[in-house]
């Protein structure tokens, strides 16, 4: 018996399981604990539930969710150990609140919702807890309810939160209609946990030497300053129809190139604009499920690792031939994606202590029959259930997250504190545009692709470059 697990005991807490942390789980609560600002690594998930609700239903439902998930029974120790420590509870009290603003004007359910939202947010983990996970149902109305399911990142991953949603609404219906949910096995998260602490560290360290070698810096944008502002802010990408549509798509089919292949490559090029530097590196964030483990693809837990990924913007090059090669290094570097970042910096030219990275690359394709099952599930129940709300905060000045679903979604989340807004418009309008020259001038080299949004042609056509100025009749440079 270890010392946690006596004294964990002796608070009256069954344990089921302890195992170490995953490197990127410890860099999640060593930032949460570090932040200025409350909110570091929270998920916030609101889901809109109109029609008749059975609350004994969707209790019993929240119940087994948590039996049957050890991630959800899960908190984090870094106290009194030498390695930050996941402790899994063998049962925990269903956090559950049911808050009853029913009577209330809609305005004041309004207030009501968002009061939660916030106090919620400022609380944040509470790692003396036996877990990271916290519910509410707000009765709005007799027929309309504000679910909100809020939990520390470090336990799930966004391919993991829509399974245990669309498990949740099945084992409702079951309940609701007297009958026992039928749910799949999954493999338990402590065996990812297992299989990544015996990863070959050896090989890692010589592949991500030589794939850093030379560099000595941190790539800057070269818009982060201090704003005098605090909290996140947001921005979408403008793409046009045929982009966000079919577009992109096509042209990725086209030329045996994944989507993200092509979002990840329009980002360097615009790094590569802000930056003055043609070779830039930034973080990029995997799934994790690449199909090494069996049942990785279904498991419940965060299997997320993040990566620095290095391009080069050959300008000379034609734009496919470099898409093609820089497609090639991601399947390379797959091989080496659960390498803890420590282990990466430590193998790299960097100085000690300087950041890999300072902006963030997530490309999202989680499974998109999950949540319109889960929608169904409920309507089948007398229900209609909705995603409605969502938020998280992550450890980096700038983060580009690109979602491909039914149309492609990018957006550029910031640290207001550190870049302003007006400048990360203008960046979301070079990104869309960069896109946009991909799709459609695909014959170009890399260098050709056009950059600038159309007011700024413009300007630098008919303005900063224009011809028709009138210039004094003067004989030489010594006259004027």
């Amino acid at each position: 018996m270890t010392a946690y697990d006596a004294a964990a005991g002796r608070r009256g807490r069954a344990i089921e399981n302890i195992y170490p942390l995953t490197a990127l789980q410890q860099g999640m609560l060593f930032h949460t604990e570090l932040a200025d600002e409350p909110g570091m690594y929270w998920v916030q998930d609101g889901m809109l539930l109109e029609g008749e609700l059975d609350p004994d239903a969707l209790r019993r439902a929240w119940e087994l969710m948590f039996s049957r998930h050890e991630v959800l029974r899960t908190t984090a120790v870094r106290e009194g150990v030498a390695t930050p420590l996941a402790v899994v509870s063998r049962t925990v009290p269903l956090p559950l609140q049911v808050i009853d603003v029913a009577h209330l004007d809609e305005a004041g359910r309004q207030e009501a919702v968002d009061a939660y939202l916030a106090s919620d947010w400022e609380r944040g983990a509470d790692f003396t807890a036996p877990t990271l996970v916290r519910i509410a149902v707000i009765a709005l109305a007799e027929d309309r309810h504000q679910l909100v399911w809020s939990y520390h990142h470090m336990l799930l991953d966004g391919w993991s939160a829509p399974i245990v949603m669309t498990e949740l609404m099945d084992a409702y219906q079951a309940y609701r209609e007297g009958r026992e949910p039928r749910l799949p096995a999954r493999r338990p998260f402590r065996d990812f946990v297992g299989w990544v602490s015996g990863q070959d560290l050896d090989a890692a360290r010589g592949y991500w030497r030589e794939r850093l070698a030379g560099i000595t810096e941190t790539t800057s944008l070269g818009i982060e300053r201090a704003t005098g502002d605090q909290g996140p802010g947001e921005a979408r990408v403008p793409l046009s129809a045929e982009v966000a549509g079919a577009g992109l798509t096509e042209f990725a089919r086209r030329h045996r190139l994944t989507p993200n292949t092509v979002v990840q490559a329009a980002w360097a090029i615009v790094m590569s604009l802000y930056s003055g530097s043609d070779d830039v590196m930034f973080g990029v964030t995997t799934s994790g499920r690449d199909g090494q483990l069996d049942g990785m693809e279904s498991m419940v837990g965060m299997l997320l690792n993040t990566t620095p990924v290095r391009i080069r913007v050959d300008r000379d090059e034609p734009l496919t031939t470099w898409l093609t090669r820089l497609q090639g290094e991601q399947v390379k570097a797959r091989r080496y994606e659960h390498t803890p970042l420590v282990t990466i910096a430590a193998s790299s030219d960097l100085p000690p202590g300087k950041p890999l990275f300072n902006s963030l690359f997530v490309f999202e394709n989680f499974p998109v029959q999950d949540l319109d099952e889960e929608e169904r599930n409920a309507e089948a129940s007398g229900l209609r259930a909705g995603m409605n709300y969502g938020r998280e905060q992550a450890n980096y000045p700038l983060s580009v997250t690109a979602s491909s679903g039914r149309e492609l979604l990018i957006k550029l989340s910031y640290d207001r504190a550190q870049v302003d807004a007006a400048a990360i418009d203008r960046m979301a309008g070079h990104m869309a545009r960069v896109l946009e020259s991909i799709v459609t001038d695909e014959g170009v080299r890399v260098g050709e692709l056009s950059v600038l949004c159309a007011d700024e042609r413009e300007l630098v056509v008919e303005g900063w470059n224009s011809s028709s100025v009138e210039l004094p009749l003067v004989g030489g440079v010594h006259e004027l």
